[in-house]
């Protein structure tokens, strides 16, 4: 206005093509421009300040809390007692994953049902035992059997026979058979044993599927909520990017009307605007999804955003430098810890597999105690004056001599099975460590891309901090600034996604580490 009213006072005519614009532009900004309808540098200058105290790797991540206690007996996670309340903070969602979680009850099925094998197998070594019994009733039975005296002659005064003789005394119409027979295993090669032992390695095996089950959905847990709460950050970002972007709408708008900008300039600054709803809608709509996957894991269909409460984390940095990290996560790692017990079990099945297709005979103890008669044991009167019952205890063996060929294939075949998976555990350990050189090199990249935001955004502050400056003083364009402001605002916006990228990574690293 200074310079307008300089022009003014001189009466000079303005002809100069320069001045022309200049004096143009000056008086739409006097005429249309209004005070602003909110301090938008102040609450730049905020998020700003906020992001920078984001960007901190001086403190290791922590690791990912385990809510609900075990159990000694059956080593299973304990039920919550009660449902937690919304709102929802991270343990209260982890409760609820570890809870109701479907992969996680699937798991605890498996291993309830390799705790049945074990209890089968250790079974072999016990005695067994089996009940025969059958009555039957004959209509017409067999009547007695005899040669009466004297029935052959006689030989002088002497019958033949000189007296009755009873052959056989008849069928009675009941018929009764009990027979209890016992086997008691006294040496079988090992083969007991071995197999109590593979079964036991079994039920070992499912409940470290189960340890990285219920680790996986932890961690995933815990990346999705922090990923909410950066989401959300951006979103309020964006928010106050759609205002400033309004407020330059509402002074394009304005200076079109005078004829001081063109229809394109206009249709210019929609698109802006237009493109920041984009943006919003977008991050609204990764938003709702992580809601989604969220609701799934903990089996709470009706979660909604504001349910669940969350905190902004830092970047932080990795608990350990990238040679001690690939040590860990090799040791810890429950895919390699489940090769290797898979290794021993498949070594285990060759070496029982082979002592079966031997042949070797199995030495047993066979227990047999049986009653056979008309009369019902211990109910009816003189079942034990028949003389029908009888007790045998016999040692014999049991094998086939020329060797089993169905078990000389198994044999074959785990054996084939177990260099597989010595194969398949060194893929992974390989794997793992290219994993990890991957993830440090990413983390790295990150970091100085957080580092790059944020001093990047320091500059732009301070030279937005000049422009209002100049504004105040009323010698600025306020276009510039509200532009100005938009891009550092898209860019800060940005930023939380490069942040929730970095954790993600040191995330993927604990969930490779396992506990």
């Amino acid at each position: 206005m200074t310079l307008v009213r300089f022009l003014c006072r001189s009466g000079r005519p303005i002809s100069h093509p320069v001045v022309t614009v200049t004096l143009l532009l000056l008086l739409s900004t006097a005429t249309f421009a209004q005070p602003l309808p909110e301090n938008f540098l102040q609450s730049y200058q905020s998020a700003v300040e906020a992001f920078g105290q984001l960007v901190d790797f001086t403190e290791p991540i922590t690791l990912t809390p385990q809510p609900s206690p075990t159990s000694d007996e059956e080593n299973l996670p304990a039920s919550p007692a009660k449902q937690p309340d919304p709102p929802y903070t991270l343990e209260a969602l982890l409760v609820m994953a570890e809870r109701e979680n479907p992969d996680l009850a699937a798991a605890r099925g498996a291993i309830v049902a390799a705790r049945a094998d074990l209890s089968g197998a250790k079974g072999q070594r016990w005695p067994t035992a089996k009940l025969e019994s059958s009555g039957s009733f004959i209509g017409n039975p067999l009547g007695p059997i005899s040669i009466t005296a004297g029935e052959f002659g006689a030989y002088g005064d002497t019958a033949i026979p000189p007296r009755d003789i009873l052959i056989y005394k008849g069928m009675e119409s009941t018929q009764y058979k009990f027979a209890v027979s016992s086997f008691v295993p006294l040496y079988t090669w090992g083969k007991i044993s071995q197999g109590i032992e593979l079964a036991n390695r079994g039920v070992h095996i499912t409940e470290l599927q189960y340890q990285k089950k219920l680790h996986e959905v932890r961690v995933a847990v815990r990346g999705n909520w922090e990923a909410l709460a950066y989401i959300r950050q951006a979103l309020e970002l964006t928010r106050l990017n759609q205002r400033v972007a309004g407020r330059l709408n509402q002074i394009a708008e304005r200076s079109a009307d005078a004829g001081f900008l063109t229809v394109s300039e206009v249709y210019s600054a929609r698109i802006k605007l237009k493109e920041i709803d984009i943006a919003l809608a977008r991050l609204e709509e990764q938003r709702d999804k992580i809601v989604s996957e969220l609701a799934m894991a903990t089996k709470l269909p009706a979660l909604t955003n504001a349910q669940i409460v969350t905190e902004i984390s830092p970047a932080q940095t990795a608990r350990e430098p990238a040679a001690e990290s690939t040590a860990m996560i090799l040791a810890g790692n429950m895919d390699l810890v489940t090769l290797r017990a898979l290794i021993e079990v498949k070594k285990g099945l060759h070496e029982l597999a082979l002592k079966v297709a031997r042949g070797l005979p199995d030495i047993g103890l066979q227990l047999d105690l049986s009653y056979s008669g008309p009369r019902f044991p211990f109910l009816e009167v003189d079942w034990f004056r028949q003389d029908d019952y009888q007790f045998t205890v016999s040692i014999g063996t049991s094998g086939n001599i020329f060797g089993n060929r169905v078990k000389s294939g198994e044999a074959a075949k785990a054996l084939a099975e177990y260099e597989q998976t010595v194969q398949q555990l060194a893929l992974a350990e390989q794997g793992i460590r290219g994993f990890v050189r991957e993830t440090f090199l990413s983390l790295e990249l990150n970091r100085i891309k957080l580092e790059f935001a944020e001093l990047q955004q320091e500059a732009w502050l301070s030279e937005l901090k000049q422009k209002d400056f100049a504004l105040s003083a009323g010698a600025g364009d306020e276009s510039a600034f509200l532009s100005q402001i938009m891009e550092a605002l898209g860019k800060l916006a940005e930023s939380y996604g490069s942040l929730a990228e970095y954790r993600g990574l040191l995330l993927a690293l604990e969930g490779a580490g396992g506990r």
